[in-house]
């Protein structure tokens, strides 16, 4: 049996091209999780600066419990293309009105805040801005 013979260049050309993949690779993957966290933390701002905006225009709608008030603010909110739906609960935890983009009633109860999703969750509304 003849053994098959590699010559030393081939080697060292065979172990640099997969030192350049393995690189690739872990470049890629990096760059991945950068843009990835770059876009979920941008989405949260943008959620929460709506959900400030929202807050403050939908003041006295809150105060009055007045639904007309507050569907001029949130029909407005919802014309952001990344909010799908928009809810405002009085400090009760009572919900004043809630809609989506779809025209679907929302479902469901979350407590007090304001909520304005996708990217926050009411945990994470709750202590930006809190109607007293």
């Amino acid at each position: 049996m003849k053994c098959l013979s590699v010559s030393f260049s081939s080697r060292i050309s065979a172990v640099f091209t997969f030192f350049i993949l393995m690189m690739s690779v872990a470049f890629s993957l990096f760059f991945i999780r950068y843009e990835t966290r770059i876009l979920e933390a941008s989405l949260f701002d943008n959620g929460r600066l709506l959900s400030e905006i929202l807050a403050k225009n939908s003041k006295m709608g809150v105060f009055s419990e007045n639904k007309a008030l507050l569907n001029g603010p949130v029909q407005g909110t919802l014309t952001h293309p990344d909010v799908i739906r928009c809810a405002i609960y009085n400090r009760e935890g009572n919900q004043l009105i809630c809609d989506d983009q779809d025209g679907i009633p929302a479902s469901g109860s979350t407590g007090p805040g304001l909520m304005v999703s996708p990217g926050c969750r009411p945990a994470d509304i709750r202590h930006i801005y809190r109607m007293h």
